[in-house]
């Protein structure tokens, strides 16, 4: 994610975000874990999800959203 996406607004709608954190927290890696850490921080690309769900340039690292 693009450090400076931080200090932009959402450019997607609430609906929109909830879709991608909902796809985010059901995935999972090869043994089945979660690939989400507590922090709220993909395994993947270290994004916070939060964060990263509100921006239209955004996207999963595995191609989901």
């Amino acid at each position: 994610m693009s450090f400076l996406n931080l200090f932009k607004p959402a450019n997607v709608g609430l609906d929109i975000q909830i879709f991608r954190l909902g796809i985010c927290n059901q995935c999972t890696d090869k043994k089945g874990n979660k690939n989400v850490y507590a922090t709220g921080q993909c395994k993947d690309c270290l994004c916070f999800l939060s964060q990263k769900v509100k921006h239209r340039e955004e996207s999963c690292p595995r191609g989901k959203w």
